[in-house]
């Protein structure tokens, strides 16, 4: 007979994000969890708004969420040909990502 399993305490999406003083959205990510793995994807900030830290705002809010849930590792998710995002990465403190292309 199988053990019930506790609750994952991500049972779905979090969307993170900014926006400017007209209430536009100029940066967002989602952390989500793949099992019991919490991962960072979608992450997305307005050209117009690049260079300005907002992606390294979100990855380090995301970040402090899932521990703050219990989870002592999160991965991101970018794709292969993204040398800057994983650079972004890197920088944060990630040392692994899931490299994912898709075609489409």
């Amino acid at each position: 007979m199988c053990e019930p399993q506790a609750p994952n305490p991500l049972d779905s999406n979090l969307v993170f994000g900014r926006i400017d003083e007209q209430q536009r959205p100029i940066a967002l990510a989602t952390l989500t969890n793949f099992g019991p793995v919490p991962m960072i994807f979608n992450l997305m900030v307005d050209r117009q708004h690049e260079r300005e830290g907002l992606a390294s705002s979100l990855i380090r809010e995301m970040s402090a969420k899932a521990q703050e849930l219990g989870h002592d590792n999160i991965y991101a998710i970018i794709h292969p040909d993204s040398a800057d995002v994983r650079q972004l990465f890197e920088d944060e403190g990630f040392k692994e990502m899931i490299l994912v292309a898709r075609d489409c």
